[in-house]
This record gives structure tokens, C-alpha cells and sequence, in this order.
């Protein structure tokens, strides 16, 4: 079970997430096969991963050579911690400290990564189906159907 995934309203999961404690560094987290290999189980599914050590974020992906679905995990050699950022280095001392906004811009960056991240073409297919069938949805009752006319004969 993740901590966290990020998935639309029908929970058609884009990405999986894992918060570890801060004692715990990202590449560890991404290398890492405990609790029955979940990160490379979650690596398989969808191509990438969110991890959290609460100081920072972390991005793994899978190596470009390594071809998704053929095993139920990605090894943890197979692995790439594709971005990082840390979050509180660069917090300054106070009652309201805040995190620097150049790590705001970091993080924003990872998260986007990994919601648009598509590396195979089943992935693409079901991330467009699913975006034809909310786009049909979303069409309003009185929409009439268009119809094109034959163009006539010149």
C-alpha cells in the first residue's frame, strides 16, 4: 500500500509516493527493496516514483534500457534518481520559517515530472483514453451532434 498516489477522480493512478523518516536518504529510498520490493513494484506500474524523506523529494525512474513489464519489479540497479530536492537545508532560524523558493520551483518541477512523465505507449494510450472519456463527460447535454456536409461538386 502507498503512503500517497496521484490519480484522478476515477483513481487511475499516474503516481505512486513514499515517505520514509528523515534519517533515510532518497537514494536509499530509491534503491531500496524493503517491504517486498515497493518501490520497484511501483517502478514497474507507472515508470516513476514520488519518495519523501520529509526534508526532501525525490524522483526515480526507470533506466532507459530497461524495457517496463517484463518483471514484476525494477531492480534496484535498474533505477535512476532522476532529480532531488531538499526542501529545509536552506530554511533560515525564526518562529516562521519558510523554504527557500528556488526549492519551491524544484519541487514543482519533480511533482510535474512525474505526472507527465510517459514512458511507454501503454501508458500514453491510457492516459489519452482517459482524457477522450472526461472529455466526452464534460460536453454539455445540448450539445448537437456536428455533421459534415459533403462538399459538392466542382
Amino acid at each position: 500500500m502507498p503512503d500517497f498516489v496521484l490519480s484522478d477522480a476515477s483513481l487511475f493512478v499516474g503516481v505512486y509516493g513514499e515517505v520514509k523518516r528523515s534519517t533515510i536518504t532518497l537514494e536509499e529510498i530509491a534503491r531500496s527493496t524493503e517491504q517486498r520490493d515497493q518501490i520497484g513494484r511501483y517502478l514497474a506500474q507507472t515508470g516513476v516514483v514520488l519518495i519523501c524523506n520529509v526534508c526532501g523529494l525525490g524522483l526515480p525512474t526507470c533506466d532507459r534500457a530497461l524495457v517496463r513489464g517484463q518483471d514484476a519489479t525494477v531492480p534496484p540497479g535498474k533505477r535512476v534518481l532522476q532529480k532531488t530536492v531538499d526542501l529545509w537545508s536552506a530554511v533560515g532560524g525564526g518562529t516562521r520559517s519558510k523554504v527557500d523558493a528556488s526549492n519551491i520551483v524544484a519541487l514543482v518541477d519533480i511533482v510535474t515530472a512525474a505526472v507527465t512523465r510517459i514512458a511507454v505507449p501503454d501508458d500514453l494510450a491510457k492516459v489519452l483514453a482517459r482524457q477522450a472519456r472526461d472529455a466526452e463527460a464534460a460536453l454539455p447535454d445540448d450539445l448537437r451532434p456536428v455533421r459534415l456536409e459533403a462538399a459538392p461538386d466542382a
